[in-house]
């Protein structure tokens, strides 16, 4: 959904080496009625030394899908199937580290990520008695999503 903005929350764990950070993140992601778990490894490079500094980012990873049943598209379909796909983020940013080595920060990315959905049709046929489900085997259909976000992130390190 164009021109909506939807919310995301990141955990990162890693190794803060001189100017490099190098980490494993998990999040969880909604976009519009999509709603998906990345995984994914990021690494951070300050730009210069000091408390206060920019930096640049990039994320790489696995989407995994994670949809309610109203998320589904068309989830009482034969062989319904939810997957996930590439994942990767790029952008800069700005910290301020505060007393006892807390850090705050503000940074921009733009952010791409994947997902699909599968399945086979149910065709209802009329019985003498009661309606019963007739399952063929048609071609299966499939809808490939492709999210595409400029992303703007509060950061918070301890």
């Amino acid at each position: 959904d164009a021109g909506k903005s939807f919310c995301q929350l990141q955990l990162v764990n890693g190794i803060q080496q001189n100017a490099w950070f190098y980490g494993l993140g998990v999040g969880i992601d909604y976009y519009g009625s999509k709603r998906s778990i990345p995984l994914f490894f990021d690494v951070k490079r300050d730009l210069k030394k000091g408390n206060n500094t920019p930096f640049v980012f990039a994320d790489a990873g696995y989407n995994f899908s994670w949809l309610r049943s109203g998320e589904k598209n068309r989830f009482w379909d034969k062989d319904y199937t939810a997957s996930g796909g590439l994942y990767y983020e790029a952008g800069l940013g700005y910290k301020f580290i505060l007393k006892n080595k807390i850090t705050i920060g503000f940074s921009a990315g733009y952010s791409f990520k994947q997902q699909k959905e599968t399945y086979g049709n149910t065709l209802l046929m009329e019985a003498p008695i009661f309606p019963q489900p007739y399952y063929y085997n048609p071609p299966v259909n499939t809808y490939e999503y492709t999210f595409r976000r400029i992303s703007i992130k509060f950061n918070c390190s301890f």
